[in-house]
């Protein structure tokens, strides 16, 4: 939805421990009640898949992890939408709210060492009501990117906005204001679902809104597009947390090489 596609099919690859453990075995009925019951609701056909069992060892199994891979269909090419900032100037809109939902996410598994608590939970109907929206917002010609928000949150959202460009693209800064009336790492790291991040020009907010709005889902205008000089910037109770995209392209694009030699964000 976030590309302005409408989902045409889906596969799946599902990785989970042994099955005759009645534990392992749970987790893999749910995951498959879950995929059909979004299938269903979405009405997405399934049209191949594989499962991947026993990835365990003895100190236990792999995490529950599904991998779903959708195509899609854009009728028309100029609605092809990327995930990135494109414009400096233009004005970056929260589409579905702050959020709250900080249980079974990336946050508090890899900061706080936690697996615990409900994950946060899914209101399809709102769901399609985010995904209408959104493609309503592209083939009016008002969205400029769009980019989800689940996991890492609008935290982790808004570093990828900014520096997850391909190869020849130009990378763009970005300030954000925060609300006053939330803790600080719920705003950023949360993952409630149903939201998304998404840039419109900056005279179009009005009509971008009233869109939104007019599919069912709240939106409202949080920051802007910046130069790639100013960097990164959260405006947080009177405060400023700022990167530059130098550091934010060290931190998350270099992330993987770090994870295969061992080293960590603070060595590099």
């Amino acid at each position: 939805a976030m590309t302005g596609a409408i989902p045409l099919a889906l596969t799946d690859n599902l990785n989970f421990g042994n099955p005759h453990n009645p534990e392992r075995f749970w987790e893999l009925s749910q995951c498959v009640d879950g995929l059909a019951e979004g299938c269903n609701f979405f009405d997405v056909p399934v049209t191949g898949g594989n499962v991947s069992l026993y990835n365990q060892n003895p100190k236990g199994a792999v995490e529950p992890t599904p991998t779903v891979g959708l195509v899609g269909l854009i009728e028309d090419e100029a609605h092809v939408t990327p995930s990135y900032f494109q414009a400096e100037g233009d004005a970056i809109l929260l589409v579905g709210g702050w959020g709250w939902e900080l249980s079974g996410t990336v946050y508090v598994r890899e900061l706080h060492n936690q697996h615990t608590g409900d994950c946060p939970q899914l209101d399809l109907p709102l769901e399609k009501r985010l995904h209408d929206g959104v493609r309503a917002l592209i083939k009016a010609g008002l969205c400029q990117s769009a980019h989800d928000l689940s996991e890492g949150g609008l935290g982790l959202a808004a570093v990828e906005s900014c520096v997850g460009v391909p190869t020849g693209e130009v990378a763009l800064g970005a300030e954000i204001c925060l609300p006053e009336h939330q803790r600080l790492d719920v705003t950023l790291f949360n993952e409630t679902q149903s939201r998304a991040l998404v840039s419109v020009p900056a005279d179009q907010v009005g009509a971008a809104v009233e869109l939104l709005i007019g599919h069912g889902i709240g939106a409202e205008r949080i920051g802007s597009v910046q130069a790639a000089e100013a960097g990164l910037t959260f405006n947080t109770n009177g405060s400023k947390l700022h990167w530059s995209l130098a550091e934010l392209e060290e931190a998350w694009g270099n992330s993987l090489g770090r994870l295969m030699t061992g080293e960590t964000a603070q060595d590099a």
